[in-house]
């Protein structure tokens, strides 16, 4: 069951956005338009909040919208965000039971759907929730982690690609983008490889184009779901990211990159996660994860 997210009403009737923004017809802000939108790509957020490190990603489908304020709608070179039609579909309730039936409940008929995060664990429940066949599935993640740590302690947002696995997930079928020394162990990163996980690391990243790693890991796949783990990016530039580390993606370089995987038809889903507003400064990483919704939009629409 979803709740209407809140967000600020619709400037249509020419009231000023809060805090006194300026209202300008001409300039839409995003925020407004995935207010007022009633179908296509749908945003949903999942305010899970099982982190192995204290914090509050539950805050963070709030803190994204709230950013959504600061951009508009249009494309440099021409066209719009939103010439692919979307929506706000709302939150998931914080105490929901079943996330991946929740989810796929709550964007039924969408013709894409973003997730607003939330810790990663939001990434097996989107999985999960595409109701896709497992063994013709591909999940690409943009981070500076496997997510591959033991079972044994439950779920949470270090183990949602082992818990893939187990549910059938073929390790073949998983491209990890931007994986950073000293962010993981040896035990865990020889299991990722004894498993088949095609790993791109971030120096490696850095030399490649989207298109050729996507072709040459991915091409048995006949969709793809995008996992954007805000922690990719460097740490000085991703403050509200308590995984985020030095030696990261800069913003405009994770822009890029999920700018030209979203063009990709296969890519159907994303999720966009581990934003803690509590540990965020000056709206830094809140606006990045905004700027990650409309860059997959806009390339929806382009496609």
């Amino acid at each position: 069951m979803t709740k209407r997210a809140a967000l600020p009403q619709s400037t249509e009737s020419g009231s000023q956005p809060p805090n006194n923004m300026h209202h300008d017809a001409q300039w839409p802000r995003a925020a407004h338009t995935l207010a007022a939108g009633k179908g296509g790509a749908a945003l949903l957020g999942v305010p899970l909040n099982r982190s192995i490190s204290p914090g509050r990603c539950d805050l963070a489908p709030a803190a994204i919208r709230e950013a959504l304020l600061m951009f508009s709608d249009g494309v440099v070179g021409g066209g719009s965000a939103f010439d692919l039609e979307a929506y706000d579909a709302g939150d998931l309730d914080r105490n929901t039971e079943d996330w991946s039936e929740a989810i796929a409940e709550a964007t039924k008929g969408a013709r894409g759907t973003i997730l607003l995060g939330g810790d990663n664990g939001v990434t097996r429940y989107g999985v999960l929730a595409t109701k896709f066949d497992l063994t013709r599935l591909g999940l690409v993640t943009l981070d500076a982690h496997h997510d591959f740590r033991t079972l044994a302690d439950a779920e949470h947002n270090g183990n949602p690609i082992r818990s893939l696995l187990q549910a059938g997930l073929p390790g073949e079928n998983v491209l990890q983008l931007g994986i950073q020394s000293f962010a993981n162990s040896e035990h865990y990163a020889t299991e990722v490889s004894e498993v088949g996980i095609n790993v791109v690391g971030i120096d490696q990243l850095l030399m490649s184009s989207p298109a050729e790693v996507l072709k040459r890991s991915l091409d048995h796949v006949d969709a793809i779901y995008l996992d954007i783990d805000l922690d990719v990016v460097d740490r000085a530039m991703a403050p509200g990211c308590p995984g985020a580390r030095p030696g990261g993606l800069t913003p405009a370089q994770l822009r890029a990159w999920v700018s030209v995987l979203a063009l990709d038809r296969r890519v159907r889903w994303v999720d966009i996660v581990e934003l803690d507003p509590q540990r965020d400064v000056n709206q830094q990483t809140a606006l990045l994860g905004a700027s990650c919704v409309l860059e997959t939009l806009a390339s929806w629409a382009r496609r």
